[in-house]
């Protein structure tokens, strides 16, 4: 027996608001609820869907309900059942529920309850129900419409009457963030530097929190031995806002009146109490200190070849960065080498000593000649990157030697005995230096008889017996000749010889000097 007509009962369930449609018979709008509290700032939003008046579609009953008030223009969703007019006991037939949002606006967490009459077995349903015949709907967007499918089969002839409610979650939310800002500060700089060198420090405040971190003060107390460029004792930097997750760098240069190992930290603080300390960093300032020594001989000669040793020596505890020597060629001497690279200019030698490590030394040589008499005194200097120049000085004296040559002549020889001989005797000073006190003794042999002498100032010399001194002679300059003259008288024969004894100041040992003259009848 078929099934004339399948009447659908809607039924909106919104605090107790409830519809039933029974019968092909348009119903009449039931009154509407009590309205619900809504923003009274700005009228509700123009609605996105429509809920259509309950009529014939394709055969099939459509009825509609615009939910809560049941006035499509001040409700929020329409839910519409649509079924067929009739259909046959056994045989499988589908109906739709259909949902949707009149709004500008999502809408959340929406229920519908399709209640089965009995007599309607269900088979299948699109999508699937949640629990028994009950969907749930988690958004719908504006003006969204979504289908429920529902198939099964009706057992016996009479009429199928079936309500559904619907409900939403129509509570009025507003949303406040509670955020909470998290400072964190980290600090870099270097181990170690030189006593010359700028210390850089680099400052990180990170927010790591939710929230915005305000009036946040940076503060870094420096040790004793540390201060800023323009003299402070600390570092401090402000900032006004660092939003979650931002990140603000803060550099600060600072310099060390002493040398030492130096740590300190930074720290935060700001607005609600929030603040952090940063990690410790420590440098280490050190600063070289050069020490300079000059060698060189105490004495020389005239015209000599001699050298002066520079050696430069790094006593403190920082390396002496670019180390350069230099040192004057004395006046009275000329250049002649120089080792380790160095080179003369304008009177100074100059050598570039390089980095020189703490406890390190360099030696370096240069050599002159000895043009004049006289002390010959070098001045040496030496600096690096951040040591204080040193100096040093050498002097060689540099002397002249007499080189005295004797030099005894006879003029006539052979002589006859009775006749007289003639004895020069000359002195030349060789040398470079004066040669003093020249004392000149003449001796002379039984064959030979003493007649007169005469020095270069023309005074006789004292005789005593076969001995004939002369008086000291001040001084011969280098170069220079004196004349002595002795004349004897002949008065035996033989081969007889004439012996000169010469002293000075200068001398270490006596000079002698013999002439021999052959003596006949």
């Amino acid at each position: 027996m078929s099934i004339r007509l399948l009447q659908l009962a809607v039924t909106l369930t919104a605090a107790t608001l409830t519809a039933c449609v029974c019968g092909p018979k348009k119903q009449e709008p039931a009154p509407a609820p009590a309205p619900m509290a809504v923003k009274t700032e700005a009228p509700p939003p123009a609605p996105k869907g429509k809920c259509p008046p309950t009529a014939m579609e394709d055969g099939k009953t459509v009825v509609s309900l615009a939910y809560p008030t049941g006035n499509e223009a001040t409700s929020v969703l329409c839910l519409q059942k649509v079924a067929p007019a009739q259909v046959t006991a056994g045989e499988t037939f589908s109906y739709e529920l259909r949902i949707t949002n009149l709004t500008s606006d999502p809408i959340s967490n929406i229920t519908i309850n399709d209640r089965l009459p009995s007599g309607f077995s269900m088979a299948s349903a699109t999508p699937p129900a949640t629990s028994d015949s009950s969907w749930k709907i988690a958004k719908l967007g504006p003006g969204e419409t979504q289908k429920i499918t529902i198939t099964g089969m009706a057992g016996a002839d009479g009429k199928l009457t079936n309500c559904a409610d619907l409900s939403i979650d129509n509570s009025v939310c507003v949303e406040t963030a509670v955020n909470t800002p998290k400072v964190q500060i980290t600090k870099e700089g270097p181990d170690a530097v030189l006593a010359c060198d700028p210390i850089n420090y680099k400052i990180v405040v990170t927010n790591t929190g939710t929230g915005t971190a305000r009036d946040l003060v940076v503060t870094d107390t420096l040790p004793d031995g540390l201060v800023t460029m323009d003299g402070q004792n600390s570092i401090t930097a402000n900032i006004a806002e660092l939003a979650g997750g931002a990140s603000q760098e803060i550099t600060a240069t600072v310099k060390a009146t002493k040398t030492g190992s130096f740590s300190n930290s930074a720290s935060v603080a700001g607005a609600g109490g929030v603040a952090a300390g940063s990690n410790t960093v420590t440098t280490v300032v050190t600063k070289p200190a050069l020490a300079l020594d000059v060698s060189c001989p105490g004495k020389t000669y005239l015209g000599k070849k001699f050298c002066y040793t520079v050696t430069v020596t790094n006593n403190g505890d920082g390396v002496s960065r670019g180390t350069t020597v230099s040192a004057v060629v004395p006046s009275g001497t000329s250049f002649v080498s120089a080792s380790e690279g160095g080179t003369n200019a304008g009177g100074n030698v100059t050598w570039s000593a390089g980095d020189l490590a703490p406890g390190a030394s360099k030696s370096m040589e240069f050599c002159v000649s000895a043009d004049t008499l006289g002390p010959k005194q070098t001045g040496a200097t030496a600096s690096g990157y951040c040591a204080d120049a040193v100096k040093a000085d050498c002097a060689t004296m540099v002397e002249g030697i007499p080189a005295i040559l004797v030099e005894v002549i006879d003029i006539e020889d052979p002589i006859q005995v009775g006749n007289q001989e003639t004895y020069e005797i000359v002195i030349t000073n060789q040398g470079t230096a004066n040669d003093t006190s020249i004392k000149v003794v003449c001796g002379i042999e039984d064959q030979l008889e003493y007649v007169s002498s005469v020095d270069p100032s023309g005074k006789p010399g004292a005789v005593d017996g076969k001995s004939i001194t002369f008086e000291a002679h001040p001084s011969i300059a280098p170069k220079a000749k004196i004349k002595y003259v002795v004349k004897v008288k002949a008065i035996g024969t033989g081969d007889t010889r004439f012996k000169v004894t010469v002293t000075s100041d200068q001398l270490t040992r006596p000079v002698e000097e013999t002439e021999a003259t052959n003596l006949y009848d």
